[in-house]
């Protein structure tokens, strides 16, 4: 068999092992921006483990319109660790970081629906 041929079977194309090749430098990449710009090695550490996070919840997203909520679980103990670290009080740090979220989350729709129902998604949405 030639060496086209078990790359198909392996990885799929080589167009989609190009964009995978890109994909990993630009993580690594944001990691080592990461690690460097971060004042503290818990919050460096944070944000650099966010990245994988975030890349794989872009790539699902672009191909099922959907994002796992393991991934969804992950981006919040991430953030959540990173909000521990970069404030003077932890505690203060996780706290803020909580009502921003629920400001962005609540306070961004005036009617405060999920467009998840309005568009006919099942699931926790709908059930409410």
């Amino acid at each position: 068999m030639c060496a086209v041929h078990s790359t198909r079977r392996a990885g799929g194309s080589r167009s989609a092992i190009a964009g995978r090749a890109v994909l990993a430098v630009v993580c690594a990449g944001a990691m080592a921006a990461s690690l460097a710009a971060e004042p503290s090695a818990i919050a460096g550490l944070a944000a650099a483990a966010l990245v994988p996070v975030l890349a794989a919840i872009a790539v699902i997203d672009a191909r099922w319109y959907l994002i796992p909520d393991t991934l969804n679980a992950a981006g919040l103990a991430l953030g959540l660790v990173h909000a521990a670290a970069v404030a003077l009080d932890p505690l203060d740090g996780v706290l803020t970081a909580l009502a921003r979220g629920w400001c962005w989350r609540f306070c961004s729709s005036p009617s405060g629906s999920d467009t998840a129902r309005g568009a006919g998604v099942t699931g926790w949405a709908s059930a409410t």
